[in-house]
């Protein structure tokens, strides 16, 4: 429990943070060390009111002098910085997340919105779809999925993709899974000791909508009724670690016990049954997988490859 002491402190430091002058202060002397006068010359403030401030955050150990007089942020107040960059993109988004809970995901990744502060919020839900619908359009190497159901207006883009070679991770937040329904059985399974082209597990939780691809991004976060596809989007992928960190959270521990397979929804087998059909190797889940795959090779012969 802490003393009364500590909790003093604690409340000290909300309040010297809280002030404008002082995070302001702050944010400068982050970007580089200034003696006083420089201080109050960029701030356009007087030089008492500044050292005044100064003096208040020297106190709290937030900066320190050095012996030629100049300031510096310590590295406690530079945590405490960093820290407030996570709310400040909370609080500009104040009205999104009043209807649309964050709470859900893991701690670790809260602590990283800040990372998403770059993605545009796009409040129309067709936009929104729209934007996932171009992105896939335009991949060329891999499309990511987390979703609850398949975009309606996205999946003849899907469907051409795979066929021009992108590749596909995708959870889905169903108890069955529905690839079936949008792919092709040939890009569902392993072939010549490839990974198929489109790879499904299934994760009970619905946390987040998030779609990844070579050209850009999406996040929706749920409301009480669930997923309104209003959210997130970014068309650069060059700062998308914070969301491909999180899928690949969801993804690995699906890997395991909840994994099925997208064909015959049977738990996925670490023994895949392998056939050799027309001289090419196949590992499939269940043997009603290799009837279904061998029905449909027989029907659409070549056209099937």
């Amino acid at each position: 429990m802490s003393s009364e002491g500590e909790v003093d402190r604690f409340y000290d430091m909300l309040f010297e943070m809280s002030n404008d002058i002082r995070h302001n202060i702050l944010l400068l002397l982050l970007q580089k060390p200034e003696r006083m006068t420089q201080v109050a010359k960029v701030l356009e403030l007087t030089s008492p009111e500044v050292s005044r401030h100064l003096a208040r955050l020297s106190e709290n150990m937030l900066i320190e002098k050095d012996g030629d007089n100049f300031y510096h942020v310590t590295n406690f107040g530079e945590y405490l910085l960093n820290s407030l960059v996570d709310l400040e993109f909370m609080t500009k988004h104040r009205e999104y997340f009043l209807k649309h809970s964050a709470v859900n995901i893991p701690v670790k990744f809260q602590k990283r919105m800040s990372e998403i502060s770059t993605y545009r919020l796009e409040k129309n839900f067709m936009n929104f779809l729209s934007f996932i619908d171009q992105k896939i359009r335009e991949s060329e190497e891999y499309v990511w999925l987390y979703i609850d159901q398949y975009p309606i207006l996205a999946q003849n883009s899907m469907k051409k993709s795979v066929e021009d070679g992108v590749r596909y991770r995708i959870i889905e937040m169903n108890e069955t899974s529905e690839a079936d329904k949008i792919f092709a059985m040939k890009h569902l399974v392993t072939s010549g000791g490839e990974p198929p082209c489109v790879e499904v597990k299934i994760h009970p939780r619905k946390d987040i909508y998030l779609f990844i691809s070579d050209k850009g991004s999406a996040i929706s976060f749920p409301s009480k009724e669930g997923f309104d596809y209003t959210g997130f989007v970014d068309g650069d992928c060059s700062d998308s670690s914070w969301i491909k960190d999180l899928f690949i959270h969801y993804w690995s521990p699906a890997d395991a016990a909840l994994a099925k397979c997208s064909l015959c929804a049977s738990p996925i087998r670490t023994d895949p049954i392998i056939e050799v059909i027309d001289g090419k190797e196949y590992a499939f889940d269940s043997q009603n997988c290799v009837i279904q795959f061998k029905r449909l090779k027989q029907i659409y012969g070549e056209r099937f490859e």
